[in-house]
């Protein structure tokens, strides 16, 4: 396994957990943070403190308060309802735990880690994957790219 690959996986690790000061400390005094569309304008973040303060937005208080508000709704298709089947979550409106990250793939100081919600009721996902950038052992770049994707014909 690389650094570069255990380094994504502790920042992920550090992300479930909701853990603020684990997240700074994997991150650059420099680094850049793209969020993806649901998060607003198109904009990057620039800077440490700034970065942790839009993760402090995104995390929230508890994890639930996070992820209280349906990306998908947000940006205006309708779709809630994204928790995990069965959970009181989705039954109010709201996404249990937070998206299922998945396999991280690194090469050098560059890694990729694929990313999905539940799906809402209506069958739709919204997915994607999160790109980094790494130097000197801590995160320089993070890009958030994701979609939704229609649920497979009936």
């Amino acid at each position: 396994m690389t650094d570069t690959r255990k380094l994504i996986e502790r920042f992920n690790a550090a992300w479930q957990r909701g853990d603020l000061a684990a997240l700074s400390e994997l991150l650059d005094e420099d680094v850049v943070y793209c969020p993806n569309a649901w998060d607003g304008p198109a904009r990057a973040v620039h800077g440490r403190n700034a970065v942790i303060a839009v993760f402090a937005e995104q995390i929230g208080p508890t994890r639930t308060e996070q992820i209280s508000h349906s990306p998908t709704e947000q940006l205006g298709l309708g779709v809630t309802g994204q928790g995990s089947a069965g959970g009181s979550d989705a039954e109010e409106g709201g996404f249990g735990e937070g998206p299922v990250l998945g396999d991280v793939f690194a090469c050098g100081e560059r890694a990729v880690c694929e990313w999905q919600w539940q799906p809402a009721e209506d069958g739709t996902v919204l997915r994607g994957v999160d790109v980094y950038r790494v130097r000197g052992g801590r995160i320089v770049a993070k890009d958030v790219y994701g979609k939704v994707t229609a649920p497979p014909p009936r």
